[in-house]
């Protein structure tokens, strides 16, 4: 994993009494994260090795294949370095295409999504849930649109792709087909589909973009220092662009 910020701490403890080492990273504005099956910008990230839980803070965006996961606060939980879950909280939407031209959208108060492997296989929707979901036949045409309101759902994925969804507590659907609905109109309130942020390399881990900018505070950017640990048993190699404080006048 390789990630980028404008100031990393990373600090280390012991316990006199077991004699385990705990290892926490602090990443601190305009984050840039890119593994292989897996990235993310944010303006702030921790994680402590005792959980292996990156934690992302103000306006966070996680990218995994064909889906986006936007959230207030996003939790990533690795597990034998690999994804095992995101957990998204507060205003969870997560839009998914294959083709960025149809988009099927999730949206609740909080999301947990579930990954085997590389690839995700289960979303749980808990509370004022909310999709639209593009129906396609067995060649991958599309057949129609669904647009469903419920209290929860629990939506199942084969190749990065929807198979089912089950609704919970009285839920309300319409199906429309292709011709006549207006695509755009279905497009949930909070839609944004941020391609353009996206670190699609290691290399562009280094990029910054002028949306995500510093605190006032902070001034033009002077040295890169790349560093290498394990974070949450994951091999992390990250870069940190330090900063000189603007003076006062």
């Amino acid at each position: 994993m390789f990630l980028s910020s404008d100031t990393l701490l990373a600090t280390q403890t012991i316990d006199t009494l077991t004699n385990d080492t705990t290892r926490t990273l602090f990443a601190y504005y305009r984050v840039r994260v890119y593994k292989s099956n897996l990235q993310a910008v944010c303006d702030s990230l921790s994680c402590v090795t005792t959980d292996s839980i990156f934690r992302l803070y103000k306006d966070p965006i996680v990218w995994s294949d064909t889906s986006q996961f936007i959230a207030d606060t996003i939790h990533i939980l690795l597990k034998n370095e690999r994804i095992d879950r995101v957990l998204l909280r507060s205003n969870a939407f997560i839009p998914n295409s294959p083709d960025e031209i149809f988009f099927n959208q999730i949206k609740g108060r909080d999301i947990t999504a579930f990954f085997d492997s590389t690839e995700l296989r289960l979303m749980d929707v808990q509370g004022n849930a909310e999709a639209v979901y593009y129906a396609q036949d067995d060649k991958g045409g599309y057949v129609g649109v669904n647009k469903t309101v419920a209290s929860e759902m629990l939506l199942h994925f084969g190749d990065n792709q929807i198979d089912n969804i089950r609704f919970y507590e009285q839920p309300k659907s319409d199906l429309l087909p292709m011709k006549q609905a207006d695509h755009e109109k279905l497009k949930m309130p909070g839609f944004r589909w941020e391609t353009r942020l996206r670190p699609r390399s290691r290399e562009e881990v280094l990029i910054v973009f002028e949306s995500l900018q510093p605190p006032p505070s902070i001034g033009k950017r002077r040295t890169i220092e790349s560093c290498y640990l394990s974070a949450a048993g994951v091999p992390l190699h990250f870069c940190c662009m330090r900063q000189n404080r603007l003076p006062n006048n």
